[in-house]
């Protein structure tokens, strides 16, 4: 296996990794990276059968999760509700069968985000099944954003000075089928809330925040004033998805992804083709470790 750093600073690139045969060492860093490094791109050429892909992810986590409350259809049959289809693809009856198979934006998000951190599943790991091309999704670093975020004087009065008690609350509801303006509501998000500025399972500190969901802020136990939640959201959504804290990844099929879902958020932009489309995703738990072993700096830059 050979690793690469993006030259954005942050995103690690996997090469010749033999999916099927994945030793102790290359777990270990598949496991990990993804938590100091948020996003790694295994740029596997090999197509994966859904046991091969339900055999990496569950040799990869420690543990996967499959309780998701979601209709049935979108799961991968004989997967123990594991693996989840992301496509607009429907059956004879024109039902959507898998997650957000609408061709229009999916907005800058987190998966589950209201879940508590001792029980949620905290890394997303995605597989190009097939027609990806052309399909884009984005991630964030909100690691570097939150340093820079420190030291912005361009803030809603009051967000500095409350960023370390600062706690969101997510109580959602939506469409899995065609994302969060439809009016068809088919899914209860998990209720709870999260700390704003968090640690991830590596010991990274960043900004756990999906907006996706509009979660409401409170200082402690006390909700912000209607006017510093319009102030600090528009705010933080415009700071925190700026081009320099985004990567995007350009599918093609039997690529693989793992991001981390504490410190990084995802989108997708529009795609026409959203019907042919189709990826394979699990949702994954490591147990926490220590992020200051592990040095990508020195990796080589990819060209």
């Amino acid at each position: 296996m050979k690793l690469t750093l993006d030259p954005n600073g942050w995103v690690v690139h996997v090469d010749q990794l033999d999916v099927l045969n994945v030793n102790s060492t290359e777990r270990n860093q598949l496991r990990t990276l993804p938590y100091t490094n948020l996003l790694v791109v295994i740029h596997n050429t090999q197509p994966l059968t859904i046991d091969q892909y339900h055999q990496f992810t569950s040799g990869v986590f420690d543990n996967l999760n499959n309780d998701l409350p979601a209709k049935e259809k979108i799961f991968v049959e004989h997967t123990n509700k594991e693996i989840i289809r992301v496509t607009g693809k429907k059956d004879d009856h024109g039902e959507i069968t898998g997650l957000f198979g609408m061709p229009d934006d999916l907005p800058w998000h987190c998966n589950e985000p209201g879940r508590t951190a001792n029980e949620r599943p905290d890394a997303l790991c995605l597989y190009g099944v097939e027609h990806t091309e052309g399909s884009i999704t984005g991630f964030t670093n909100s690691i570097q954003a939150l340093k820079d975020l420190r030291q912005a004087t361009d803030t809603p009065v009051g967000l500095l000075r409350s960023l370390d008690q600062l706690m969101c609350y997510y109580n959602y509801s939506g469409s899995t089928d065609n994302g969060p303006m439809a009016t068809d509501v088919n899914y209860q998000g998990r209720t709870g809330f999260n700390k704003f500025v968090t640690q991830n399972k590596s010991g990274s500190t960043g900004i756990h925040w999906s907006p996706m969901q509009t979660p409401k802020f409170y200082i402690g136990k006390n909700l912000v004033p209607a006017a510093g939640q319009q102030a600090w959201f528009s705010y933080l959504y415009k700071f925190l998805t700026q081009p320099k804290y985004q990567y995007a990844h350009h599918w093609k099929d039997h690529e693989i992804i793992i991001n981390c879902q504490w410190l990084s958020m995802h989108a997708r932009p529009a795609f026409e083709n959203i019907e042919n489309r189709l990826l394979w995703r699990a949702m994954g738990y490591v147990s926490p470790f220590n992020g200051l072993a592990i040095d990508t700096g020195q990796l080589e830059l990819r060209q």
